[in-house]
């Protein structure tokens, strides 16, 4: 419930960029350049991220990226219009897609029984996506009715929940 959809990453850059004074259209360049910082961070991530699983365990991994999503939704919140910490905001929550991605079905085939496994696999998927859905409209939701940072407060704060609730 609290992972939304990159294009709102971008939108926010862009927006962020522009109204530090920069044109639109280079605003909107930038904020693409960064998302493939976001995609080089996920692909870079999510090998190293199983290595360290097979090691530590699954569910460590996945609390790890997603306090590292809550982490990084609550800092894009403040709304910083500089480049390099718009990068590294960005690298984060690639990172922390490629950790709870390698990490999340992982940790889902080793505790669903081998009989469940193709349908809990479903499921998973079924949640995941239906999560996904619902909370990007509910970030867009408030981004649009009252300011962006507040959907970026409620991604974070349910990503910190999920994690907390992973620990318990």
């Amino acid at each position: 419930m609290g992972k939304f959809s990159a294009t709102l990453l971008i939108l926010r850059a862009t927006i962020l960029l522009h109204s530090s004074g920069r044109p639109e259209v280079s605003s909107a360049a930038i904020a693409v350049l960064l998302y493939t910082v976001h995609n080089a961070a996920t692909a870079a991530a999510a090998y190293p991220a199983g290595a360290v699983a097979d090691r530590v365990g699954r569910r460590a991994i996945l609390v790890a990226g997603m306090a590292l999503f809550a982490g990084a939704s609550i800092v894009f919140a403040f709304g910083s219009s500089n480049v390099a910490v718009l990068g590294i905001l960005f690298a984060a929550v690639g990172t922390s897609t490629g950790m709870v991605e390698t990490a999340q079905g992982a940790y889902a085939s080793q505790i669903v029984p081998d009989r469940l496994r193709g349908r809990g696999f479903g499921l998973l998927g079924l949640v995941e996506g239906a999560g996904d859905l619902v909370s990007s409209v509910v970030v867009g939701v408030l981004w649009t009715v009252t300011a962006p940072a507040w959907g970026f407060v409620y991604a974070g704060a349910f990503a910190a929940a999920g994690a907390l609730a992973l620990l318990a």
